[in-house]
């Protein structure tokens, strides 16, 4: 998509740069030229995106479609797809797009020349909300009372994972879209994927994590808790995609590998992280482990070590499972581990927002937080000289440190050269970028909500596309009414805490150079918390992004938004 600006002296690209009127309509009527003319259809469908249809006009070789977004200063001109064939089209929207409902649109017929002899009359979209995916539960809701569908979400490619819960056990099941552009369990990979613990308690997904860029490396982690008063231990299940013979045949199924395991009291797994597509290894954060914290790294593809001496194991093979070295120190309630993320199985960040800053002196500030970076070593001789503590990122002064939540969440992105740390205590997400040259971390930025209100705990959850789009989760924010919000004008009060997931566009990966980009809602049925942003991830190589809601009530064979049945959850795709 190519963009440039208007000047007061029109360049006429044919008949449209300079094209008239600031009115818009949701369909164009005919414009005419020559005894031609060209109107635009939209039709907005649930779940899928719009499609454009028009008339085919004579003399036409392609057709271009022209998006004119009003700024401050002057009109911003948009080419969003050039030599169109045919007479329709399926415009894609996504975050980028969030302020489309206010853009005009305009298409022109082109010849061979390049010239552009007709232009439609400039119209607008209507109903956008409507092109949001909405995904409940499959499963009855006499299999479970509390199911808190999409209180964990990740992808794999084209597959969403989500939580499931449910009397035959189950963890997790795959979804895919379907030709309707609505996600479903993917029938094709039902009888494939075994996600079933076989414990006799019923346990719950509190997060997800993948690893792998197709169904046949497909690597998956769930952490799950019991849902049973009295069980005492959490695990972190695995699988993985392996070879099985079915029917005399072999196929590709993903099935259960291993399953860690810890004390609840432990909060085993509470925290998982991988490199996605690449990627070779699970890391986990246990942070009431040892009562500091602790954090192992799980790797399901072999360990090298080519500088180890000669007596010594060269090769470690998959599986295997370690501990990062804690940082020396740490507060006895640090909750080291409470967030972790990794990039390029390179780079590792750990987050300890219970950690207390200036330890030992008269100025010592306690549950401050810190996030503590740790680099592979380049030539390590064995698993323990793995990972080297690089830097401890705290908030600098100026800001209320004490109980600021600060590494409650964090996320590195593809190129391990940009942190972003959550400070939901303040209502803060702050940017660290990674200095090369000099081989130093340092703060760029910090970035609050579109709009304020004490105590909605910006940061909570973070979310970062391969594009630079950032999403910030704030549980507590209360505002009410589904859909996108451009405008922090547009953000009203309501009476429930339904949670907001604030969008911003990190132009060139932070440099103080990010925009907000606005806000998205849920559905805010009245009297229920919805949890909107409990949990938050994009699409790899999109900006596609998934919400969970674990408390959104509604029967899925029911209204979107009734409220029969308590905690159903549901998951958003924008």
């Amino acid at each position: 998509m190519t963009k440039k600006l208007l000047l007061p002296l029109c360049i006429a690209v044919g008949l449209s740069a300079c094209g008239g009127g600031g009115s818009s309509t949701s369909s164009s009527p005919a414009v005419q030229d020559k005894g031609n003319y060209l109107a635009v259809t939209p039709t907005i469908k649930q779940g899928v995106g719009v499609t454009l249809d028009w008339n085919q006009v004579r003399g036409a070789d392609y057709y271009k479609l022209l998006r004119y977004r009003g700024t401050s200063l002057r009109l911003t001109s948009e080419e969003v797809a050039s030599h169109l064939t045919g007479t329709s089209m399926k415009l894609d929207l996504d975050l980028v797009d969030m302020d489309a409902a206010t853009a005009d649109y305009e298409l022109l017929a082109c010849d061979r020349s390049n010239y552009c002899f007709v232009q439609s009359a400039k119209f607008r979209l209507k109903n956008l909300e409507q092109t949001v995916g909405r995904v409940k539960t499959h499963i009855s809701r006499y299999d479970s009372d509390n199911v808190r569908f999409g209180k964990a979400v990740a992808w794999q490619q084209d597959y969403l994972v989500i939580n499931t819960v449910d009397d035959s056990k189950g963890i997790a099941e795959i979804y895919s879209a379907q030709a309707d552009g609505q996600y479903q369990v993917d029938k094709s990979l039902w009888q494939k994927t075994y996600l079933r613990t076989a414990d006799a308690h019923t346990t719950r997904a509190n997060q997800i994590v993948t690893a792998g860029r197709s169904f046949d490396d497909f690597f998956l982690a769930a952490a799950t808790e019991p849902t049973e008063s009295g069980k005492t231990e959490a695990f972190v299940h695995m699988a993985k995609a392996m070879d099985i013979q079915n029917n005399g045949q072999t196929e590709r199924w993903l099935q259960g590998h291993t399953a860690p395991r810890g004390p609840v009291a432990d909060s085993y797994g509470a925290a998982l992280a991988s490199s996605g597509e690449d990627g070779g290894m699970i890391v986990m954060g246990h942070p009431t482990k040892n009562t500091s914290g602790e954090v192992s790294f799980y790797n399901f593809k072999a360990l090298h070590f080519p500088a180890a001496p000669d007596n010594a194991m060269k090769t470690i093979p998959a599986p295997s499972q370690f501990t990062i070295k804690r940082p020396d120190g740490l507060a006895v309630d640090a909750q080291f581990g409470a967030s972790v993320a990794i990039a390029k199985d390179e780079v590792m960040v750990i987050g300890a927002p219970m950690d207390s800053l200036l330890k030992g002196t008269a100025s010592e500030i306690a549950h401050g937080g810190a996030v503590y970076v740790y680099r592979k070593a380049l030539s390590p001789r064995n698993y323990n000289e793995m990972w080297q503590l690089e830097a401890t990122l705290s908030l600098p002064d100026g800001y209320t440190k004490e109980n600021s939540g600060f590494g409650s969440s964090v996320v590195i992105n593809k190129q391990a050269n940009l942190i972003l740390v959550g400070a939901p205590g303040i209502d803060r997400v702050l940017t660290y970028k990674y200095d090369e040259q000099r081989g130093f971390w340092s703060k760029i930025d910090d970035i609050s909500p579109v709009k304020a209100s004490a105590g909605q705990k910006f940061g909570s959850q973070l979310a970062l596309s391969d594009k630079g789009f950032l999403a910030v989760s704030a549980p507590l924010a209360p505002w009410r009414g589904f859909g996108f919000h451009t405008s922090a004008d547009t953000l009203e009060r309501g009476g429930d805490l339904d949670g907001a997931v604030y969008i911003y566009r990190l132009n060139n990966y932070g440099n103080r150079d990010y925009v907000s980009e606005g806000a998205i809602t849920g559905d805010s049925v009245s009297g229920v918390k919805e949890e909107f942003g409990a949990s938050l991830k994009f699409k790899p190589g999109t900006n596609t992004l998934a919400v969970g809601a674990p408390g959104h009530p509604s029967d899925p064979e029911l209204d979107w938004s009734d409220r029969s049945w308590p905690k159903a959850g549901a998951v958003y795709i924008f």
